[in-house]
């Protein structure tokens, strides 16, 4: 199997023949990963699909990789080279090394591995064409690939969010397990609160739960670089354009542990929760409250006769950021430069997207509404969704099921 240094990459990184039933491939980055059998072996297990599958595991390093990281990535390329899978699935492991260190990093190492899966099917003659992200330290569900199969057979959507939770979350367990779960709870919350507000964008973008088609890929223009936050940027060209949906028939559980490999993201979160104490904040719930006035407005303000009036009756919190951003300007732009309200609404939310979100989310946090403790929260908060008496170590259960309904 193929080893490279990065500038001697070749376009093509495998030249093993493509199958004609070829119709899934599973894409996993990997660095410094001790237990790459056991991820191996959960995809070995999984049920049967009709076509046939590949898994392309990239083991990727830098110019200034730790020597002791340089050996581990090698015992996982021997690991993944010896390992025997079922005769419908073809292991593809490849080696790539001394990459920059400034590019060096999951965005660079998910697009190399995303690019040749692609190339692959579009040598496959099957009509299923799907390209999946996963990582090198989760497992999945026994029907995660049939799943996959059976969503993208009868759909016209390009891509999904999978649902996933992280193994051994546990509000009492070890000073790891305690993190992961107020982690996930502030994930979890933080997509039930932009449902809430009825925001289009609600769908959690976590790097080894999400797929796509071979044409979405293509048409967003393929993976990009990023060293942290690839999969949101990623997922969100699909969600801005309706053609991201949720897939909540499987699961995919994603390692707990903590990780310094990206400066923001799970591993470092559960990482910095460790140094400081096992406690973490999130958005305040009455942030989304008053945002959901907005969105309940705009569905009236591309027949408005008189937008500044229109605007004063919103919550201060959502008023003082619109004109802070000068949206209330962009907004009223919007409305003379669109022909009906569909395409209005549309456009609006091209324009108020998960980024503007977060920015309004900061402004509000500053200025009205401080961060909390996620466990208060998002216990208060249940009761916004008709529940109570939910005691702390079963909240993350409580969203999960939420979330699972969205």
């Amino acid at each position: 199997m193929p080893t490279y240094t990065y500038q001697d990459c070749p376009v093509k990184l495998l030249n093993e023949t493509v199958s004609k039933s070829l119709g899934i491939v599973v894409c996993i980055p990997c660095f410094n990963e001790p237990n790459i059998e056991e991820v191996l072996l959960s995809l070995a297990n999984c049920d049967q699909p009709d076509c046939d599958v590949e898994i392309i595991v990239l083991i990727n390093e830098s110019d200034e990789t730790d020597s002791d990281i340089v050996h581990q990535n090698a015992r996982s390329y021997t690991q993944i080279k010896e390992f025997n899978t079922p005769s419908w699935i073809k292991l593809l492991p490849v080696y790539v090394n001394e990459i920059p260190v400034k590019q060096a990093g999951v965005g660079l190492a998910r697009k190399l591995v995303l690019d040749e899966a692609a190339s692959r099917l579009e040598l496959s003659s099957t009509k299923l064409n799907v390209l999946a992200c996963y990582d090198a330290d989760s497992t999945c569900s026994r029907n995660y690939l049939t799943g996959l199969e059976t969503f993208f057979t009868h759909t016209n959507k390009e891509a999904v969010s999978i649902h996933f939770e992280h193994q051994a979350a546990d509000l009492f367990g070890t000073e790891e397990q305690q993190a992961i779960f107020l982690y996930e709870l502030h994930l979890r919350y933080f997509i039930q609160m932009q449902s809430l507000a009825n925001l289009p964008f609600a769908y959690h973008t976590v790097g080894s739960s999400m797929a796509c088609t071979l044409k979405g890929y293509r048409r967003i223009g393929g993976m990009n670089k990023r060293k942290a936050g690839e999969d949101f940027y990623f997922l969100q060209k699909f969600i801005k354009n309706d053609a991201c949906d949720r897939l909540n028939t499987i699961t995919i559980y994603p390692s707990s542990r903590s990780s310094d490999r990206v400066p923001f993201g799970t591993g470092r979160a559960v990482l910095k929760m460790k140094a400081q104490g096992v406690t973490l904040k999130t958005y305040h719930y009455q942030s989304f409250i008053d945002l959901k006035s907005f969105v309940e407005l705009s569905d009236s303000l591309f027949a408005c006769p008189d937008l500044d009036a229109a605007f004063n009756d919103l919550p201060p919190s959502v008023l003082n950021f619109l004109m802070e951003s000068k949206l209330n300007i962009k907004i009223a732009k919007l409305i003379n430069n669109t022909s009906s309200q569909e395409t209005f609404r549309k456009a609006l939310y091209q324009l108020f997207d998960a980024f503007q979100l977060v920015k309004y989310l900061h402004f509000v946090r500053d200025n009205y509404y401080p961060d909390d403790n996620v466990l208060t929260l998002a216990k208060t908060a249940l009761a916004l969704f008709d529940q109570s008496n939910v005691e702390e170590q079963q909240l993350l259960h409580a969203y999960r099921m939420m979330n699972l309904s969205l």
